[in-house]
């Protein structure tokens, strides 16, 4: 009795090609990661301090209860958390009007006088350290979308090597599809019945 062995799949291929996928994306969570953090180094290196400014119940109205921000646009923050200042805004966390939790960034433009004097607002440093944010990420876009396109050939070129590879021995290529032979059979019966 002959058997016939088709669509094998060789495990040390399918290990080599897991674990080169794997270094990948390890890799770009690696890059991804120290990006953040060198953003982060950044970023506490230039945070003005924080200070605890009280403030005159003259400048407090009720009509803005405790724990709002109103900014220069009319835009109403409730019960939010300041994140992270930056040169160029803060980033909060704060609860929107339909509940649930919120998080943006308000440029320290739009945001009153006495906030924009505690956060000792530059526009020009704002407007620079804006630029700077924008460059990086468009930087980093592009240098994920390079890597992932090496990647891609790359992979390309091994697949097509296997397929080379598997028709020079006349084996049948590695897939990861299950195929589907002509058996010469013909198909079950249908079921009869109800449920």
């Amino acid at each position: 009795m002959k058997m016939e062995l088709k669509n094998v799949v060789n495990p040390t291929a399918l290990m080599a090609r897991d674990s080169l996928s794997t270094l990948a994306d390890m890799r770009r969570n690696m890059k991804a990661v120290a990006f953040v953090i060198g953003l982060l180094v950044v970023l506490a290196e230039q945070t003005p301090a924080q200070t605890n400014e009280s403030v005159s119940s003259a400048t407090v109205t009720n009509a803005i209860p405790p724990g709002t921000l109103v900014t220069k646009l009319g835009m109403v923050y409730q019960k939010y958390y300041i994140e992270r200042a930056d040169p160029g805004g803060l980033t909060i966390s704060f609860v929107p009007d339909g509940g649930g939790l919120g998080m943006e960034r308000v440029p320290l433009s739009v945001l009153p006088d006495d906030w924009q004097r505690r956060y000792g607002y530059d526009p020009e440093k704002g407007a620079k350290f804006d630029l700077e944010m924008k460059i990086a990420v468009a930087q980093l876009r592009e240098d994920m979308i390079a890597e992932e396109n090496a990647y891609r050939e790359k992979r390309a070129q091994e697949e097509a090597a296997e397929e080379a590879a598997a028709q020079a021995t006349n084996a049948p290529a590695i897939t990861n599809a299950p195929s589907v032979t002509n058996t010469n059979q013909p198909a079950p019966p249908a079921p009869t019945g109800g449920y």
